[in-house]
């Protein structure tokens, strides 16, 4: 992500993206990871034989991950409308806007193609 983030920088726009994306991913990461320990941790008690396990933790767990799941997604379209717009200014470079002229010219003695550019 941060070899991305890198060649990105050279657009401002992308770069103003691939940031919000990173921060986006960062706090899903962090959402995610806290959720499932939460989701886990009653789930492995009640198989080691723990009583009573809190179920409320996992509840608790699951609420966590599926509010990181979707921000980690909006941060992943993100990342792509960045890369896509890299990739479009590859394909239309400042100097896409050179537009030679052809014309045929004419004189008495010959006839040729004329380049204005």
């Amino acid at each position: 992500m941060n070899q991305l983030a890198t060649k990105l920088s050279g657009n401002s726009e992308a770069r103003r993206l691939m940031q919000s994306a990173k921060s986006k991913i960062t706090i899903s990461s962090v959402l995610s990871g806290v959720g499932g320990f939460l989701i886990g941790f009653p789930i492995g008690y009640a198989i080691g034989g723990g009583e009573d396990p809190n179920w409320l933790m996992a509840a608790g767990g699951a609420v966590l991950v599926g509010v990181g799941l979707p921000i980690g997604a909006r941060g992943y379209k993100q990342v792509n409308e960045a890369v896509k717009i890299y990739n479009k200014e590859l394909e239309n470079p400042s100097g896409a806007k050179f537009k030679p002229q052809f014309h045929i010219a004419a004189s008495p003695q010959s006839v040729g193609l004329l380049l204005r550019f």
